[in-house]
């Protein structure tokens, strides 16, 4: 993406659109990681995550792995 800098702009500018839409972050969690896998030279794990976004009229929910 190039850099930590570089990604905060791309970020604040999500931010700053979902604002303009009427959303917000309501909820975001990370899960215990999972168990490890390896192939020939990576590592490899799963890590649950959540996140809940308020709009106009609700709100969106998901959970991941």
């Amino acid at each position: 993406m190039g850099g930590k800098e570089k990604a905060i702009v791309g970020i604040n500018a999500a931010i700053v659109e979902m604002k303009s839409r009427g959303m917000s972050f309501s909820n975001v969690s990370i899960g215990k990681t999972g168990k490890f896998y390896t192939n020939e030279k990576e590592l490899y794990c799963v890590v649950p995550q959540g996140i809940t976004l308020n709009k106009e009229g609700g709100y969106f929910s998901s959970l991941s792995s």
